[in-house]
């Protein structure tokens, strides 16, 4: 791997975990109910987006404008594995080690917002009522299934880097 590739992908993955990790400190010193406000939740998107394409770009321009498809990817991959990785450290100390009672004020939100979502959309009260019954038995915030949230997460946020670095990519002619 060209230290170009490594050196940008971890300092952009810090600048994601870091992102991620403050949207998760805020609500729990501030303001826990951004856990159930389901926009404020895209904002991880939007910075991964946005500091995708800074990364690959960045990658890119050390590169002397080329970067093949394996590279911007790689440089992607190496940001979104460290960013994330960081940021469920965070979430594991804080919800299981910090403050482990914050996942009942967590749980309790999430319980509230899917109730009035659910009864926006008229669904019978049954259904309510069993879907509120699973949320209250799932441990969401186990350290086990915080590392599989990680996983998953790399998995569906590789597919945007696959995109960004299927768009992105410039080879050298000289090199073909």
């Amino acid at each position: 791997m060209k230290e170009i590739i490594k050196k940008t992908g971890i300092n952009f993955g810090l600048i994601f975990g870091f992102i991620l990790s403050l949207i998760t400190l805020y609500a729990f010193v501030i303001d826990a109910s951004i856990f159930g406000n389901m926009w404020i939740m895209l904002i991880p998107f939007a910075v991964l987006i946005v500091l995708g394409l800074l990364a690959i770009g960045t990658a890119k321009k050390g590169l002397n404008g080329y970067i093949s498809f394996k590279e911007a990817f790689t440089t992607f991959f190496v940001m979104i594995a460290l960013g994330t990785l960081i940021a469920t450290i965070v979430n594991i100390l804080i919800f299981n080690v910090v403050a482990p009672e914050f996942k009942e004020t967590v749980k309790e939100i999430q319980i509230t917002k899917t109730t009035e979502m659910m009864e926006s959309f008229n669904v019978p009260y049954e259904q309510i009522d069993e879907a509120i019954e699973k949320l209250k038995e799932d441990d969401q915030f186990s350290i086990p299934k915080q590392m599989l949230s990680y996983v998953m997460g790399l998995a569906i946020y590789s597919i945007f880097g696959l995109l960004l670095a299927l768009i992105l990519k410039r080879n050298n002619p000289e090199l073909e």
